[in-house]
């Protein structure tokens, strides 16, 4: 144990060192973080679920290290006064995929690998998203990659293999959210033998509004309808393609707060995966980074809106990112293990209404489900025995969780 946080504490302290000496981060925004620690937080009526796919502990790290601080010396999600780990295991393996995790998260149970909002034996379950809907919440979706991908599906589908674009891209034009941003436009047309505006003419059918560029989503406006944002014909990998995420959350936000019963958003910084099977620690910390400015947009909302939960977590961690021993001596003294998923716990970042319940314990990922529909009112939410999954029968114990080591 001794080791352990003798270990920790150099690598922050070589972290907070370099973090420093970066001067194009962000500029402090005290106001956002004395408001986040100091508000009396109220009974919530909108929650916004913020998943950085592929983002480890590590990662989090790496991205404060390689591209500096988002507020004050830290990433904005760091300043988020709850916080502690989460188990990514799936029904059938310890290591997950998206599939499986997102489908954690979004519903309370566990599932097998690929996998998307259905039981082990293929029943459909409610996710929060549709839960939330039902209590008459707006709801809204944003990624980094393709709208069928694993994570947003989770969320908006029930089919039994995440490969089944065709039927996912059906059960989204049929239950579209209020806002639902991100790319794989292929998919939609060409994929399934439309044109754009082929692709136009069937959302109109279903009240839905196709926008495709930036412009066209900043002058969206409160009120006018489903939106779906397809911005690119696949994901966002390049770098530069617009909008960003940091607008896209920025907007998705404008058009659905201020309901009278509130609403429910996820974001995914989709990307960050993607980097992490590819081994490019540059690019993966960049993606780190957009996601992080994103939590902060975020979280200045919610500074100013005590009825508003915030959660950022991610669904699993990706390459195996791992700091070196002597850190002190490497120039980047982080490297990746493997190029796949890997088992290890994620951490959670929290702040509203009873959130609490998250800091310095591990929960399961399923739990996250469960807290959110909760914090809606909704009670016996999910599988209450999610963890009888557990592959090796010690993981988390339910929304109370198990201490962190040293943890109060």
């Amino acid at each position: 144990m001794r080791l352990i946080t003798k270990r920790i504490t150099v690598m922050f302290f070589v972290i907070s060192m370099i973090a420093m000496s970066f001067s194009g981060y962000i500029k402090k925004d005290e106001s956002i973080i004395n408001k986040i620690t100091s508000t009396k937080y109220v009974e919530p009526k909108n929650v916004i679920l913020m998943i950085g796919d592929g983002m480890g502990k590590a990662e989090v790290e790496a991205c404060l290290y390689i591209e500096g601080a988002t507020l004050d010396g830290k990433l904005a999600m760091q300043y988020l006064p709850n916080q502690g780990e989460v188990t990514t295991y799936s029904a059938d393996s310890v290591i997950t995929d998206s599939a499986a995790a997102g489908t954690a998260l979004a519903t309370g149970y566990k599932t097998k690998n690929g996998t998307l909002g259905m039981s082990p034996n293929l029943e459909s379950i409610q996710n929060v998203l549709e839960l939330a809907s039902s209590l008459g919440k707006k709801t809204g979706i944003v990624t980094t990659k393709e709208i069928d991908d694993a994570t947003p599906a989770a969320f908006t589908a029930h089919v039994n293999s995440r490969g089944s674009k065709e039927e996912i891209d059906t059960q989204q034009i049929a239950n579209c959210p209020d806002v639902i941003f991100g790319g794989g436009l292929n998919n939609y047309t060409e994929a399934r033998n439309k044109t754009e505006e082929e692709l136009y003419n069937e959302l109109a059918t279903n009240n839905i509004s196709l926008i495709t560029t930036e412009e066209q989503m900043f002058k969206c406006k409160k009120g006018s309808g489903k939106i779906m944002g397809l911005f690119c014909k696949d994901n966002f990998f390049e770098p530069g393609l617009k909008p960003s995420l940091q607008n896209m959350t920025k907007t998705a936000i404008s058009l659905l707060s201020n309901e009278e019963k509130g609403f429910f958003l996820m974001v995914e910084g989709g990307c960050i995966d993607t980097n992490g099977h590819l081994n490019d620690l540059y690019a993966q910390a960049k993606n780190t980074k957009d996601f992080d400015e994103s939590v902060a947009i975020a979280m200045k909302y919610v500074s100013n809106h005590p009825d508003t939960i915030l959660i950022v977590t991610a669904d699993h961690e990706t390459g195996g990112l791992i700091m070196r021993e002597n850190p002190e001596d490497y120039s980047v003294p982080f490297y990746f293990t493997t190029n796949n998923h890997t088992e290890t716990n994620v951490g959670i970042f929290a702040v509203g209404y009873g959130t609490e319940i998250f800091n310095g314990v591990i929960v399961n990922n399923t739990d996250v489900a469960k807290f959110i529909a909760k914090s809606m009112g909704i009670e016996n939410f999910g599988d209450p025995k999610a963890d009888s999954y557990s592959p090796s029968g010690s993981f988390g114990e339910g929304i109370y969780g198990i201490n962190l080591p040293d943890a109060a």
